[in-house]
């Protein structure tokens, strides 16, 4: 008997819903070889090991997706579980729009914050996976919650913990009243990946679990450097997250996840190359905006230093893009010397240059503008800007930790979308639901903020990032890049209806 909210379904709807409550068993080709994974799991989660947990999540996901002919979706670990009034959040699937489809799945309960029982983790993260092979296998149009969906769950789990049926005694557990299940072979049946926007990974390439490796990670509670950690840790790898403030709110969520938090100042070479020793890569970073170009330069020059003393095998250097062009920014060219120390050294190195962060758009600066209904930006309305999210910076740094080989002695400018002030108005308008106008901002209030901003913006509209964005999503598909829309649409737009000091209400 269908649920209660079939009768509310349209009669597509309930076609679909019909298709997917026939089918109550799914068959996993070679099952036995994901057993390991599945015992590495339960140990991982015993021991609260949130990188252990990570890879082998990972690794069952991947393997049960190609298995039955799927390319797998992104995977995502979190830490505490969202709650709300009544309920915790276990896990999420979003499928892809604009981007690559999407698991999330919480390791610890929100009320307690304790890791989740094997048994629960494991059939919340099948869970979510069944919502994928819907889609992608049964080439279903929606993926709805039905008696044969979580028998085809039931069918999933105890395929991967066998000993589970003989504990219950009940080695037909996922039988119907009515007689066997329907069991189907997917293998075959996926449907043809329809066309996607920039960012869908719907190829059908396949993703290696790679060999683990560790990674210390500069600035590692801030929001690049978190990223990366957060990214890392996803995919199994050991993270030493360096940050001066041990004690925050993110250090600690980074902790849960399973990083070694350390602190280390990129002043103090010495912490800093403690926190190196035995590390196989180095993520290194530095800013100028907190004591200027001349200490961002000396920082870079340390940590590029210390990874070299540490005897690192691979560092990674963010930068910015067209930091080699001579711009004549000031806060790109303390970068540019930043990489020519480092090409001096004789580590291998690889240079990572990111455009204009989609994320300064949700910053103080634009947000007031942006409650009051305009996008401002010192930009001519024809003028396009190259950007690119957080998210896809440590997914590119991620391919490149991963492929040292491919990428060593190299610098990769990288960008995700161009558009012009009028074109992103529009899909911030269009996403956020509100009215949102460009207006072309005089350059004044920004040269009495900062001169070097002001020449940036200047060199914005002269001359310009020149990433070639179409060919680096082609030849990197497995980042899942964000274009403009697919990054709008995952932020919390509700931040415009709350004034803040440099919004007041009245």
């Amino acid at each position: 008997m269908p649920f209660a909210y079939y009768q509310r379904l349209s009669r597509r709807a309930q076609a679909v819903y019909r298709r997917s409550d026939a089918i109550t068993s799914v068959a996993v080709p070679g099952v036995a070889a994901l057993h390991p994974h599945v015992a590495a799991l339960r140990a991982a989660l015993d021991a609260g090991d949130g990188a252990a947990i990570a890879r082998a999540s990972f690794a069952i996901c991947a393997g049960v997706c190609r298995a039955l002919g799927a390319a797998p979706p992104r995977l995502e670990i979190h830490a505490v579980r969202p709650r709300g009034a009544t309920h915790e959040l276990h896990g999420l699937y979003a499928p892809a729009v604009d981007g690559p489809p999407v698991i999330r799945v919480w390791m610890r309960t929100a009320r307690h914050a304790r890791v989740v029982a094997f048994r629960t983790f494991l059939r919340t993260l099948l869970h979510e996976v069944l919502h994928h092979l819907d889609l992608e296998v049964l080439g279903l149009e929606a993926s709805f919650h039905t008696e044969g969906f979580f028998k085809r769950e039931s069918s999933l789990f105890h395929q991967l913990v066998p000993e589970a049926t003989r504990e219950a005694g009940d080695p037909g557990s996922t039988r119907g009243a009515a007689g066997p299940p329907r069991t189907r072979d997917l293998r075959g049946t996926r449907r043809a990946a329809p066309a996607t926007a920039i960012g869908s990974v719907g190829s059908g390439k396949e993703v290696a679990m790679p060999k683990p490796i560790t990674v210390a990670v500069a600035g590692g509670t801030g929001t690049q450097g978190g990223a990366v950690a957060r990214l890392l840790l996803q995919r199994g790898h050991a993270v030493r997250a360096l940050t001066r403030r041990p004690g925050s709110a993110a250090a600690a969520e980074l902790r849960a996840l399973g990083a070694d938090v350390r602190q280390a100042d990129l002043d103090d070479v010495e912490a800093v190359r403690r926190a190196l020793a035995g590390a196989d890569a180095f993520f290194a970073m530095a800013t100028p905006y907190e004591a200027g170009v001349d200490a961002e330069i000396r920082q870079g020059r340390r940590a590029a230093d210390a990874a070299r003393e540490a005897g690192v095998k691979h560092l990674v250097y963010s930068s910015v893009a067209s930091a080699d062009q001579e711009t004549g920014i000031p806060h790109f060219d303390s970068k540019a010397e930043i990489e020519a120390h480092v090409r001096e050294l004789g580590v291998p190195y690889t240079i990572v240059g990111p455009v204009f962060f989609m994320e300064n758009l949700i910053g103080p600066w634009f947000v007031a503008e942006l409650r009051a209904g305009t996008l401002a930006l010192p930009l001519p309305p024809s003028r396009p800007l190259q950007m690119i999210a957080v998210e896809d910076i440590a997914r590119f740094v991620g391919v490149v930790l991963e492929r040292p080989d491919e990428f060593r002695d190299r610098r990769v400018d990288i960008a995700s979308d161009s558009l012009t002030g009028p074109e992103m108005a529009r899909i911030l308008a269009e996403v956020s639901g509100r009215d949102v106008d460009f207006v072309q901002a005089s350059l004044d209030p920004v040269r009495r903020r900062s001169t070097d901003l002001a020449r940036m913006w200047e060199w914005f509209d002269q001359v310009g990032y020149g990433v070639d964005v179409e060919r680096l999503v082609r030849t990197y598909p497995e980042v899942g890049w964000h274009d403009f829309r697919h990054w709008a649409r995952e932020q919390d737009w509700s931040i415009l209806d709350v004034a803040g000091p440099e919004q007041p209400t009245a």
